[in-house]
């Protein structure tokens, strides 16, 4: 699988982000990815490469870990540029097949960025339930906790038309985002795109 992604918040090629996948099965149970996304521009930016392997424990989990290479730096020579490497993990449990719940922490040890201003790159958890209440119909709820941030609540529906056609909805609440997207997918590949409105 090979995936592609751009946003860009507030209209705003300095808010924009750039993301390229790649994963590929690598036994009869477990697939590793690679993933680099891209934030800001030339004035400011911040780079991600990941390199993830998950695997099935049986019919019903799924596990895995991921290793990051961070980069955070300016083109302004007073600023200092920082390299650092952290990791994150995740698990999926399907008690029934209409039934996901997932966890995912992003940097639990919370790696230092700067100890002169006492700067970390923050810890995140996530914890989500994914319910399809009919064959059409899906139905998401996560909290994300960021440790330097008050909890966040997204919730999401998605609507199947057809058998390529989708219709999605969602609520982001610290800070409110509104979101709505749509997607196709046929064969072997897949289109989506998505809009959020932001309250400010």
């Amino acid at each position: 699988t090979i995936g592609i992604s751009f946003s860009e918040s507030f209209m705003l090629s300095q808010l924009s982000y750039k993301t390229l996948v790649f994963a590929t099965p690598i036994s009869k149970v477990g697939a590793m990815a690679l993933r680099y996304t891209h934030f800001g521009n030339t004035t400011y930016s911040e780079q991600r490469i990941s390199a993830a392997y998950s695997q099935s424990i049986g019919k019903h989990i799924a596990i895995g870990i991921e290793l990051d290479y961070l980069y955070c730096g300016t083109n302004d020579v007073y600023y200092d540029t920082y390299h650092r490497f952290t990791f994150s993990a995740g698990t999926q449990v399907y008690p029934t097949d209409e039934l996901c719940l997932g966890f995912h922490v992003f940097n639990p040890f919370g790696i230092s960025l700067n100890k002169d201003y006492n700067q970390t790159v923050p810890a995140v958890i996530k914890l989500g339930v994914g319910y399809h209440i009919t064959s059409r119909m899906l139905a998401t709820v996560e909290v994300e906790k960021n440790i330097y941030m008050r909890h966040n609540i997204k919730t999401g529906i998605e609507y199947r038309f057809g058998e390529h056609v989708f219709t999605r909805l969602g609520f982001n609440s610290s800070p409110i985002i509104y979101t709505f997207g749509m997607g196709v997918k046929r064969n072997s590949w897949a289109i989506d795109i998505s809009s959020q409105i932001h309250t400010q």
